[in-house]
């Protein structure tokens, strides 16, 4: 450089001056450009790409928050959790209006009950034993005398189908003791006792000592 400058003299101390003042101002700009600090102000914003960025230079510091992945695969069920205490118990309901036994009963509903009957007989024959039932609630009409049945002690008749049951419209004794009498004669009887419908029942006496007793049921026609 330095014999350089001694020949550019010798032809041209001008072009010497020029020259010199060149090279400073190209090296004092080169020296400003490699000391001064680049700010976000002097980037244009989205300009910067994956590209101008070091591989493996960005943390997860540098990132936290900022990314989101892909979701990730449903967990496994968990068990299944312990059962729950018992809860409290509820409050007791308020008591039901007692039914009225005068009401009477309507199609296809039933009442049942007991009967007995017995007494002395010496003679052993020709006598009668009688008892009287009364249906605990009212029928509106009478059971026609052939509606009422006699069972003798079998399971099932035809409508008598068994204890407390009888087809609507019919009586049916379920005997549960026959001793020296035959089956029963029958007839409805109305306002037998205070009003309600019931039915008198006669035992053939064929022994001494006679004794029936059983239960009934009648449902209304």
């Amino acid at each position: 450089m330095k014999n350089l400058l001694t020949r550019l003299l010798r032809q041209s101390p001008a072009l010497a001056i020029a020259m010199l003042a060149l090279f400073v101002a190209l090296t004092g700009t080169a020296v400003a450009t490699t000391s001064a600090l680049i700010t976000g102000a002097q980037i244009k914003n989205n300009s910067i790409t994956g590209a101008d960025v070091k591989n493996k230079s960005l943390t997860s510091q540098d990132i936290k928050g900022q990314l989101r992945g892909p979701q990730g695969l449903q967990g496994l069920k968990g068990d299944k959790g312990d059962k729950g205490d018992k809860g409290d118990k509820g409050d007791k309901g308020d008591t039901g209006d007692t039914g009225d036994p005068n009401k009477p009963l309507k199609s296809g509903e039933s009442v049942s009950g007991s009967f007995s009957a017995g007494g002395a007989n010496s003679s052993g024959a020709n006598g009668w034993l009688g008892v009287g039932i009364t249906y605990s609630r009212p029928l509106t009409s009478p059971i026609p005398d052939a509606n009422l049945i006699d069972t003798r002690g079998a399971a099932s008749v035809p409508h008598c189908p068994g204890i407390g049951q009888a087809d609507p419209g019919y009586l049916c004794l379920y005997n549960n003791i026959y001793y020296n009498v035959d089956s029963a004669y029958m007839y409805s009887e109305e306002n037998y006792v205070n009003g309600k419908v019931g039915a008198v029942i006669y035992f053939p006496v064929t022994g001494a000592i006679p004794y029936a007793g059983g239960s009934y049921t009648v449902t209304a026609p």
